[in-house]
């Protein structure tokens, strides 16, 4: 009878258990679905994982919980950490690494873990000995396609009573029941991050980026691109509101001409990679840009057709262009010097023929007087066509203005670096830091600059060096700031040194040494020097001295 009346209470007892059981399932699933809808309404990750936690706090009776979220497999390996309670500054717990085998453990198991029982977890790894240290005592995987993501760990009941069968059916039920929400959502916020910190990294590069879905879509703008298209005549408040404009809507007709077909052309034929030089035109203002078109491969997952990078270079074209004239304008100073020295070799025969005129007047000799009349005209004429190449050199606009010398030179040197007669030659600038801007004509400084390393080449070239090596620095010196040249051509003998910057002379074969002489004057109307040391088989150093303080 006892027995019976056992068995029978015992029946009634797991009976009750299980309808309590049910009851606490239904209304902890409703729970989570009112949390569910409330989530969806309001996404915020890491919101729904605290309210989750504390949802398993208040249904199991317990103060500590952690989840432990396994980072996305396309990220470096790593993990995100939750806690509630104690857990939350629990340094042993929060400093946990989750090793690739012990997440394969607790794949494995798919099952809610008690440590203390053991359950056959004891031996699969020891994260769960650890955890167990740390006062876990329910320990379920987050599984999701058969792809463990994540554990839940629930503290000790505040009660100080053990968890029922009852209570690990209904973690396990919970825990399956929101599994596939987390999964997907913490996927979500995982790719949001990334979003994130790529668009930083894109807003971070000095280049305009336009990325193009296969419908010529805007998908992705960084910053730069976003200023660039606004000096142009964009007017957009942010890049959001760009996203998913067509790309002749960014590249206008009116502002690029016909350049989006031209982008389009590229995006989807031809190489993989292809750059341009485009022309934008916005208020009678014309802006040079460096297009790179990148095709993306047809496997794309992200359905981006190209990547398009736009940098404005106009002041780069600029600079090449007036450094180019710059140095047709040296070439047309040097030029200049030299017809000025032919000049006097025709002031002299119209001088001649007007005494032989004046003769023959004096003599009645008219017929001779017109014949030598003609002939002066016939030399005028030649004199006219001789200095008509003179009038682009007058182009040059003088002005001085405060510039920074290193600035002067390093532009100078990238330009003129490319030319062939450089080719061979080491040019290296040593240019000192922190330089005071000076009053100068820049253009007039980049002649003189040009005059000195023409010099200095036509000199390595004479002494047919096999390592020829031009040095450009610049320093400061009692309060002056200094540019010097210096080459390891064939030297300047001394007889020649002391007469270079008054004189017409040169050691060229075929030089005139007018150069020189321009250079000096050039110098000497900024109240600066010029000075040359030279060694005959060694090579020169011409040394340039500027004032520091305003000149007017």
């Amino acid at each position: 009878m006892t027995t019976k009346a056992a068995h029978v209470g015992d029946q009634k007892t797991s009976s009750l258990a299980s309808s309590q059981g049910s009851e606490w399932q239904a209304l902890a699933l409703d729970s989570l679905s009112r949390l569910i809808r409330q989530f969806c309404e309001k996404p915020d990750f890491e919101l729904l994982i605290e309210v989750l936690l504390m949802t398993f706090c208040g249904q199991f009776s317990v103060a500590d919980s952690l989840a432990v979220l396994k980072k996305p497999s396309p990220q470096p390996e790593g993990q995100s950490f939750f806690a509630t309670g104690g857990f939350r500054d629990n340094v042993m717990l929060t400093s946990i690494r989750m090793s690739h085998e012990d997440w394969e453990s607790f794949a494995r198991l798919d099952d809610v873990i008690d440590p203390e029982i053991g359950m056959g977890a004891r031996e699969a790894c020891e994260t769960i000995n650890l955890l167990a240290q740390q006062g876990v005592k329910l320990i379920c995987p987050l599984v999701h396609n058969r792809a463990i993501f994540g554990i839940i760990g629930l503290g000790g009941k505040v009660t100080g009573k053990g968890f029922s069968r009852v209570d690990i059916d209904l973690l396990r039920t919970l825990v399956k029941s929101i599994t596939p929400l987390v999964a997907s959502y913490y996927l979500y916020w995982q790719i949001a991050d990334l979003n994130k910190w790529y668009l930083t990294v894109l807003d971070s590069v000095g280049q305009g980026v336009l990325v193009f879905d296969r419908t010529q879509r805007l998908r992705k703008i960084n910053r730069a691109a976003l200023e660039l298209l606004e000096t142009l005549g964009l007017r957009v408040s942010n890049a959001t509101e760009l996203i998913g404009s067509d790309i002749k809507a960014i590249f206008a007709e009116n502002v690029f001409g016909g350049w989006a077909d031209r982008i389009i052309e590229c995006a989807t034929k031809g190489r993989e990679s292809m750059s341009l030089r485009i022309l934008a035109k916005h208020n009678d203002e014309q802006r040079v840009l460096n297009a790179c078109i990148t095709r993306m491969p047809e496997t794309s997952e992200i359905g981006a057709a190209c990547v398009v990078t736009l940098e404005d270079i106009t002041g780069q074209v600029a600079d090449q262009e007036r450094l180019f004239e710059l140095t047709k304008l040296a070439e047309k100073g040097l030029m200049a010097a030299s017809i000025a020295h032919e000049l006097n070799n025709f002031v002299g025969v119209i001088l001649g023929g007007t005494e032989l005129v004046e003769m023959a007047l004096e003599e009645g000799n008219i017929g001779y007087a017109r014949d030598r009349i003609a002939k002066l005209k016939g030399n005028m004429a030649r004199l006219r066509n001789f200095t008509a190449g003179l009038t682009d050199y007058a182009k040059l606009k003088k002005g001085k203005q405060a510039c920074d010398l290193n600035r002067v030179v390093s532009d100078l040197v990238a330009y003129v670096a490319a030319q062939g007669q450089f080719r061979g030659i080491d040019l290296n600038m040593d240019l000192a830091e922190d330089l005071p801007d000076v009053m100068v004509d820049p253009d007039a400084i980049a002649q003189v600059l040009v005059n000195l390393l023409n010099n200095a080449t036509d000199a390595i070239k004479q002494a047919a060096r096999m390592n020829g090596r031009i040095e450009i620095r610049t320093w400061v010196e009692e309060g002056l700031l200094c540019l010097s040249v210096s080459d390891n051509g064939v030297g300047i003998p001394s007889d020649v040194r002391d007469r270079l910057f008054i004189e017409n002379v040169t050691t060229k074969e075929h030089g005139h040494g007018f150069g020189l002489v321009t250079c000096s004057k050039i110098i000497a109307d900024h109240d600066g020097t010029i000075e040359v040391e030279s060694e005959v088989g060694k090579g020169s150093a011409f040394t340039i001295k500027l004032p520091q303080s305003p000149l007017t």
